[in-house]
């Protein structure tokens, strides 16, 4: 999968051809792609700006010391997947709000809780078994 001559179009049309528009990468490719020099956080939040700006593309990195065989999830964020994504980690109001909305219909604020709380649980349950699959560890 990792390619060391990738270009920003081809990441974001591996994104656009990926089932529910989520797809991932290596740091490598993204270094790659925007012609970089060895991947620190700076380098990586500059990228995910560049995406993010440029093509409506988000990034999730684990949040460790970035190395280039790291594996991140790139993201459409207009996507119905995309947008719960973003919503989970880059907290907001309309965020909240898009979350408590996927757990509709509740009764009331308690309820739309504990059911977002389930959704989070799902979410990270699906993310180890998705590590699993492809041999991750989930650390």
């Amino acid at each position: 999968m990792a390619e060391d001559n990738i270009t920003p179009d081809q990441l974001v049309e591996r994104v656009d051809d990926a089932p529910g528009k989520v797809a991932l990468a290596t740091l490598r490719e993204l270094r790659s792609a925007y012609k970089r020099g060895r991947i620190t956080i700076g380098v990586l939040d500059d990228i995910k700006s560049r995406l993010e700006s440029d093509h409506r593309i988000g990034v999730i990195h684990d949040g460790a010391e970035p190395e280039q065989t790291q594996e991140v999830y790139l993201y459409r964020q207009d996507a119905p997947i995309g947008a719960l994504l973003h919503a989970g980690h880059h907290p907001s109001d309309p965020g909240l709000r898009r979350l408590r909305d996927v757990t509709a219909p509740a009764k009331d604020a308690a309820e739309a809780d504990e059911r977002l709380a389930t959704l989070k649980s799902a979410l990270l349950d699906a993310t180890v078994a998705l590590n699993d699959y492809l041999g991750k560890d989930a650390a």
